[in-house]
Formats: structure tokens, sequence, C-alpha cells
């Protein structure tokens, strides 16, 4: 009875030990996919009064300039009565 408790014992702190191994390669591997998600699928923008190239953050993947001409003719169509072309505009980056 002794041999069988101490094989008993063995095997289930086996199986403890592989499951939270499992479960830690799991959690990983969706805390990867949502990090990617996160990088392809949101943008944060910045307004800037002069152009900027470069940020020193290691976590900006890309920097683009974001075509205003585009944003103020859907503003223009939203709303029609503001004139457009005596406000001053930001550069835009995404």
């Amino acid at each position: 009875m002794n041999y069988l408790k101490s094989h008993i014992t063995l095997i289930l702190s086996l199986i403890s030990i592989l499951i939270s191994i499992f479960m830690f390669r799991t959690f990983d591997n969706i805390l990867k996919l949502y990090e990617q998600n996160i990088v392809n699928n949101y943008s944060i923008v910045v307004v800037s009064d002069s152009i900027i190239n470069n940020l020193d953050i290691p976590q900006i993947k890309k920097i683009e300039k974001i075509d205003i001409k585009e944003q103020i003719s859907a503003l223009q169509q939203k709303y029609p009565n503001i004139n457009f072309k005596i406000l001053n505009f930001l550069i835009f980056i995404i």
C-alpha cells in the first residue's frame, strides 16, 4: 500500500507541474496575440505645431502623417456652415 501511495503522489505532482506549464504557455500565447492585436488595430494620434520625424519611444512601430485634406472634406460635409479655410490646422501624426 505504501508503494502505491508513493507512486500516486509522484504521478499527481508530475501532472500538476505539467498543467502549470501548459497554462503558463497558453496565457503567454494569449498575451502575445492580444499585444499584436493592439499594435495592428489601434492608433494614437499626436498633434503638433511642427513636423515630428522621430519619437524616442521603443513601443512605437511606425509614424505616418495624416492627410488633413481628407479630414477637412469630411468635416465640411458634416458641418457645411463653417468656413474651414480660415482655420489654422496643426500637423497630425498617427
